[in-house]
């Protein structure tokens, strides 16, 4: 079961932390690359976990803010 981690304070994501699209929470996706753009902004590219093949870009306010992905808890970590 893939749970939240909304309800407790974060720490900042890095590599290997685990997102779920809100409208999809059976596909997670795990930054795997952390970068400064030429926009001046943070980046991060997520793999599909279930298909490596996929990947995507998108600005870390976007992840983060941006109210379509949701971090995955880790088993470890209470909520």
């Amino acid at each position: 079961m893939v749970r939240s981690a909304m309800a407790r304070s974060q720490n900042p994501p890095g590599i290997g932390t685990r997102f779920f699209r809100r409208d999809a929470p059976y596909i997670v996706w795990e930054i795997v690359a952390q970068y400064a753009g030429i926009d001046g902004l943070s980046h991060v590219v997520l793999r599909k976990l279930s298909d490596r093949t996929w990947q995507k870009t998108l600005s870390l306010t976007e992840l983060e803010r941006g109210g379509q992905y949701t971090r995955v808890a880790d088993d470890s970590e209470p909520i």
